[in-house]
């Protein structure tokens, strides 16, 4: 059996687990790559990125670096 690596991303719109390698849906905002699960998401995400883009940057994951 041959294993496949593979990133995955988060569609910022409705928090969907996305294969970046097989993702049909994407979108750059300010320098990054954004997927999305279908278009809706991606429509929805590039009629307000900031609304979307606003969580990942709001949220720290290393508790031990927040301040």
């Amino acid at each position: 059996m041959i294993l496949r690596q593979t990133t995955m991303a988060t569609d910022p719109v409705c928090l969907a687990i996305v294969d970046e390698d097989d993702a049909k849906f994407t979108s750059t905002y300010r320098e990054q790559e954004y997927y999305f699960c279908c278009n809706w998401c991606k429509k929805k995400f590039e009629e307000n990125p900031k609304r979307y883009t606003r969580i990942s940057t709001d949220i720290c994951v290393d508790l031990g670096s927040c301040t």
